[in-house]
């Protein structure tokens, strides 16, 4: 499926507004559209992504729609959500084992 400039300013806005929280968590992401089924037509456009997530392991995410900007906002916000999901539990596991920010410490030192 040929991606025309539309369809990457789509994909930029999106990925850009859903990862806006996260951003500086996020170094790389990758993304692939496509039409699964070809002219035959139905639910099968498709927008995967790969975001590479500073110190954890890489958030995949998948949809599919039967319009390619759908499927790619659906994607755009479920990876938000991971990504989000994974740099919460990061911080949960490191408060755990005691360790702290040293933005924190530098706080408490005042």
């Amino acid at each position: 499926m040929p991606i025309d400039p539309g369809v990457r300013s789509h994909i930029m806005r999106r990925m850009r507004f859903a990862l806006g929280p996260v951003l500086s968590h996020v170094p790389r992401v990758y993304v692939w559209v496509g039409d699964e089924n070809g002219p035959r037509g139905g639910i099968d456009k498709f927008c995967s992504v790969r975001a590479e997530v500073e110190g954890h392991a890489p958030v995949f995410v998948r949809d599919l729609h039967a319009d390619v900007y759908a499927a790619i906002s659906l994607a755009a916000a479920r990876t938000g959500r991971a990504v989000l999901r994974s740099v919460q539990r990061h911080d949960r596991i490191d408060r755990r084992r005691g360790e702290v920010d040293a933005s924190i410490e530098s706080i408490s030192a005042i």
